[in-house]
């Protein structure tokens, strides 16, 4: 299939089953294409509009069912395997029909329960679609959020983000249904970490893989596996190229392959199109060459009460503060103020003697500064 694929699934209960959503006949639009014999050959079902949004999800209930992006911002659904559509009940709210759709999942074992990212939001519905809440995750979205969700607990979620002029990309990890985020990125490198797709394996959902961005010149790799539910990730890329975007990413359990779509930079020796490889079952982390970076994590969950989590990263040894300030800037209470070694840390704060409201908390290493805000929750 010489063509950029922006979104692939296969079909769970026929392998030989497959959707993509591909760049259309009309510049600039996405069509969504099947195929019943592994890819070998391809029927469009459905022409797009203008404004990809490559999104396909199958109903993990019936999978007759199959929702599609349609650009910018709509979710179409099929109940017959692509042979009619419609749309759903209701979209999220009117402002954000002009903010393309980036992702959609569904809980797997309750298809009543959707999660939608767009390039400045998230959102989730209990009903099918009927009506829809925002979700907060802790700072605002300009570039994009791709959807992953836990295949037996519909309240823990992954959410890939796109870097943009003011906010470093990354993942983010929820265990409270949306409520409240975390960080789960530690170890990936690239600039910015331009996460564009994420995919957990759904008979081990501790393996989580994340596809990133990478221009020509990119310093860093593009495919990555996590074996511990996001705590830490290792590179993947063997076979893949140096620069480009993993647009997809599929784990295809029946044969134990991952697939992942891609559009190549480098087109001269790396051709766009489908890649896979072998199911990942097992990989050491690396005991040596470990890089960190200076980093100051999201405290989780947040809002709390009264107890909440505060993780940061050292790239090297040295003092260490972290300070807790009101939203005046006086300072409340000193967390740490001693000599630490590189690695990751964490720090539990019981916020238990404050009133509800937002304060401040502040890492200060080696001349470098971070803050993050929290919220207290009566």
């Amino acid at each position: 299939m010489g063509t950029d694929i922006g979104a692939l699934k296969v079909d769970p209960y026929n392998s030989k089953l497959l959707y993509a959503s591909v760049f259309g006949h009309v510049i600039e639009s996405n069509d969504v294409i099947m195929s019943t014999d592994c890819g070998v050959t391809w029927k469009l079902l459905f022409i797009g509009r203008v404004s990809p949004a490559p999104v396909i999800e199958i109903d993990p209930v019936d999978n007759k069912t199959v929702y599609v992006g349609v650009g910018p911002s709509f979710i179409y659904r099929t109940s017959n395997q692509g042979q009619t559509w419609d749309t759903l009940g209701s979209q999220p709210p009117a402002s954000y029909y002009l903010f393309p759709l980036t992702s959609f999942v569904i809980t797997p074992y309750n298809d009543s329960i959707l999660y939608a990212g767009y390039t400045t939001g998230i959102f989730k519905s209990t009903d099918k679609g009927n009506t829809w809440q925002t979700l907060d995750l802790g700072f605002a979205i300009h570039s994009g959020a791709f959807l992953a969700v836990h295949p037996t607990s519909a309240d823990t979620g992954y959410t890939a983000i796109i870097s943009s002029s003011n906010y470093a990309g990354g993942i983010y990890k929820s265990t409270y249904g949306g409520k409240s985020w975390q960080e789960a990125d530690s170890g990936i490198s690239g600039q910015n970490k331009d996460v564009m797709s994420i995919a957990i394996n759904p008979k081990n959902p501790n393996q989580i893989f994340a596809g990133l961005f990478g221009e020509p010149g990119f310093q860093g790799n593009l495919f990555w596996v996590s074996m511990n539910g996001g705590e830490s990730w290792i590179e993947y890329s063997s076979g893949l190229p140096a620069s480009g975007l993993i647009e997809c990413i599929n784990v295809d359990t029946a044969h134990n392959k991952i697939l992942c779509g891609i559009y190549s930079s480098d087109k001269s020796h790396y051709p766009s199109g489908l890649y896979f490889t072998d199911l990942i079952t097992d990989i050491k982390s690396p005991t040596t060459n470990v890089h960190y970076n200076f980093r100051l994590s999201q405290n989780y969950p947040n809002p709390f009460n009264p107890v909440t989590i505060i993780k940061y990263c050292l790239p090297k040894e040295g003092q260490v503060q972290l300070i807790i300030f009101n939203a005046l800037g006086q300072k409340i209470k000193e967390l740490v103020n001693n000599f630490q070694k590189e690695g990751d840390y964490s720090i539990d704060f019981n916020a238990a003697n404050l009133s509800s409201g937002i304060y401040i908390y502040q890492l200060r290493f080696d001349g470098l500064l971070q803050a993050n805000k929290m919220i207290i929750l009566r």
